[in-house]
């Protein structure tokens, strides 16, 4: 019985010295929380539902922990709910688990074991258990301990802390609170837990004495062997782990054999390579390594050690995970791809996202972006990456090179029967590929039961736009829309964005321009109307005409009007079109967007004197004025940051992006309005930066009209304005001449006297 009783804690101490030890060296899921608000590599919120299948509309630029498990899904091999668990815990290791779990239901739903497993109750019941026998405090246990090449690794894990609490329990209940064995035995305890953090030398336990219980000196030899591993002394420990391995009634016995091959994986990982060479493995000695894995090796054939396979195996794991990560990434894959035993899901996930980092043809990180593969390095690999489907299928999706289109289509060809294989292919084709009528047909039969369904009718809903048939895509996305509930927040915002696209005119485009900001923006609270990002870039590509018109209609959102208004009023000053500004006035008169919010009536002012000037100048610079007294404007409609001159309209030694992106065609533009706006975007590409624009048209005032009384308060902006915001090789020629301006003519105003530097062209 007292043998089956520490079988239960030699089990938790295997977890205690094998896998939290060397966590950041050799453990693959090791990642803090990082919250993500950016749903191009995430799905939605709650993740829990995308672990039980509520795929939504799965992107390649997915983390690739997500496509794991959408390829499980898709392949009609559903998730467990252990495997469910797995993959939230890993998330919630990786993003926090407000992300991951429906808040409101936390309190009444199951508890996620893999998440329980990795509570920290050691730490607190470690300090419990000392109480039994003394009334000092607990000396704080440290955690992790400096490793090579300036890393930190767990030493000493809220394991080692539980299993200590549960063996003092043990021997208490055994031989009394009050026994000298016992106090000696926590006194040793807590000697070895000096070794967890950055201790200069090694601080061992005191030898057994002759007259304590036969248990305790076994004890003993137990804690001087696991002190020696946590201060570094990996022969020593080994060879004391050999000796208890050698001890037919020491409780640590069956235990110790596991600990000498663990020991041996440690000092792999943590000692440098006494002579490295070309055999290394990224750091670690090869030498060790492989004594490491024929010894663990060797104990996976004894018998004796039966009831140490699992955990000897997952050590192996981690040994092949460094030797031979080709081959282990196939393994994990094969494993992950079938149905695994409860408890395993969640390591094979960490690993095999990890693997996959490690790869030349695909790219290490979770914020994947499509197109920049090597497309040679995925040319080289399909052959033998093709033996591996889960692997094909992650890189092949997120490859974005004809080699990736090709590959995809050999594949699904080969596979017809593969929804997998079928949605790669999808989202890789476009409406001019020769294979397009044969894909689509596929998917048009693809059940909306499915988990793939959604996928699929985005990306037919995408090539119907692509061939202009518009018609069709209103009416399929209208009906789906109003047929299905709870549809992921996203996956609703995507297809919203496609029914854009396909707009009949433009009074059947304006309500879809604005979004609820609680499902867009996934807020929680304070709801409210916002421009959708797409809708954005569905204005930024309509004519000056149609923006004004697209303010004035009625049916565009309050919200979304106030946040275009003034980007349009913009436009409209910086072509030259006064009379569609001066239409958008009453929109520029918030105060909240002047600096110090003036009074009402200064505001009024400007416009008026804006709206009373005669000719095209007097009208540029009083738009300018007005604008200098503004928080910044941007030209895009989304953006409220100063524009940067384009690539076009600045020299060789600056580069700047342009304005906007490629121009989209809108689905009911005209000939003419493609052509005005096309001709518009080339204006505001070659613009100036906002402080070159607002300074060159302050000087040419000022030169021409020397007694306004704006001007010197223009020039005084202007120059400070060019302090920042995007500065260029123009700007301080420009920045000096307002500043000389501004002092040869108006120094004896304050605005001179508050301007006493002028700057020049270090980049903002």
């Amino acid at each position: 019985m007292y043998g089956k009783l520490f079988l239960r804690l030699i089990l938790s101490v295997v977890f205690l010295v094998s896998f939290f030890c060397i966590a950041p060296v050799l453990q693959s899921c090791s990642e803090g929380p990082d919250p993500f608000s950016d749903f191009s590599s995430h799905p939605d919120d709650p993740l829990e539902k995308f672990a039980a299948g509520q795929l939504g509309i799965v992107q390649p630029t997915f983390a690739r922990s997500y496509l794991v498990v959408a390829y499980r899904y898709f392949a009609g091999a559903p998730l467990t709910k252990d495997e469910q668990w797995g993959a939230e815990a890993i998330w919630s290791d990786r993003i926090g688990d407000s992300n991951v779990t429906d808040q409101e239901a936390l309190a009444t739903s199951p508890k996620n074991p893999y998440v329980e497993d990795h509570a920290a109750y050691g730490r607190e019941n470690w300090p419990e258990a000392r109480k039994q026998v003394t009334d000092s405090p607990a000396p704080e246990v440290a955690a992790t301990k400096d490793g090579p090449n300036y890393n930190v690794y767990v030493n000493c894990g809220d394991d080692a802390l539980e299993t200590a609490a549960i063996t003092l329990k043990a021997r208490v209940k055994t031989f009394g609170k009050d026994n000298p064995g016992v106090k000696d035995w926590l006194k040793a305890q807590d000697t070895v837990f000096t070794n967890c953090g950055d201790s200069k030398e090694a601080a061992l336990p005191d030898a057994p004495s002759a007259s304590l219980p036969e248990t305790l000196r076994f004890d003993r030899e137990y804690q001087i062997a696991a002190a020696r591993m946590y201060a570094g002394q990996f022969d020593e420990a080994g060879n004391a782990f050999e000796r208890i391995a050698s001890e037919e009634k020491s409780p640590w016995r069956q235990i110790a054999p596991y600990l000498v091959a663990r020991n041996l994986v440690r000092r792999a990982s943590l000692e440098p390579p006494v002579a490295p060479n070309s055999q290394d493995v990224r750091g670690f000695d090869a030498a060790r390594l492989r004594q490491a894995e024929t010894k663990i090796q060797s104990l996976l054939r004894d018998p004796s050690q039966k009831f140490m396979q699992a955990s000897l195996q997952a050590l192996l794991d981690r040994l092949e995970f460094r030797l031979n990560p080709k081959f282990q990434t196939a393994v994990v894959s094969q494993r992950l791809r079938t149905h695994a035993p409860d408890g395993k899901f969640y390591q094979w996930l960490c690993d095999y996202t990890l693997l996959l980092d490690q790869r030349l043809d695909s790219l290490p990180g979770e914020a994947f972006q499509p197109g920049e593969t090597n497309a040679q390095a995925y040319a080289d690999a399909t052959p033998d990456r093709a033996k591996d489907d889960l692997t094909d299928w992650i890189v092949t999706f997120q490859a974005n090179n004809d080699s990736a289109t090709t590959h995809a289509l050999e594949s699904w060809r080969s596979h017809q029967d593969s929804i997998p294989w079928l949605l790669v292919l999808l989202s890789k084709t476009e409406s001019t590929s020769p294979f397009v009528a044969d894909v689509l047909a596929t998917a048009e039969k693809i059940p909306t039961s499915s988990p793939a369904y959604l996928t699929a009718f985005f990306h037919r809903m995408r090539l119907g736009n692509a061939a202009r048939n518009f018609k069709e895509v209103r009416q399929s996305i209208g009906a789906l829309l109003a047929h299905t509930s709870g549809l992921p927040a996203t996956a609703r915002e995507s297809l919203l964005d496609l029914r854009l696209d396909a707009a009949s005119d433009l009074e059947d485009a304006i309500p879809l321009l604005a979004r609820d900001s609680c499902e867009a923006m996934h807020e929680s609270s304070g709801c409210h109307s916002v421009l959708a990002p797409h809708g954005a870039t569905f204005l930024n590509n309509l004519p000056l005409e149609l923006l004004v018109g697209v303010v004035h209609d009625a049916k565009l959102d309050p919200g979304v009007q106030t946040q275009i208004a003034r980007k349009v009023w913009l436009r409209a000053v910086l072509l030259g079109r006064h009379d569609a500004a001066q239409s958008l006035d009453s929109f520029v008169q918030d105060p909240s967007a002047f600096p110090g919010n003036p009074p009402p009536e200064n505001i009024a002012g400007w416009i008026k004197q804006y709206e009373s000037a005669q000719t095209p100048e007097e009208k540029q610079f009083a738009a300018v004025f007005l604008l200098q007294h503004q928080f910044a404007v941007g030209i895009s409609v989304d953006s409220d940051q100063p524009w940067c001159g384009s690539m076009d309209a600045l020299d060789s030694t600056n580069s700047r992006r342009s304005v906007f992106p490629a121009m989209t065609v809108s689905s009911f533009l005209t000939e003419a309005q493609r052509k005005q706006a096309a001709a518009e975007r080339v204006i505001f590409n070659n613009l100036d930066s906002q402080a070159n624009y607002y300074t060159s048209v302050s000087i040419e005032y000022a030169q021409r009209h020397p007694d306004d009384p704006r001007v010197p308060e223009s020039l005084s902006r202007a120059v400070k304005n060019t302090r920042m915001n995007c500065n260029n090789a123009r700007t301080g020629a420009l920045s000096k001449k307002a500043f000389d301006l501004l002092h040869n003519r108006y120094a004896n105003t304050s605005w001179a006297k508050n301007t006493k530097y002028w700057f020049g062209d270090s980049p903002y």
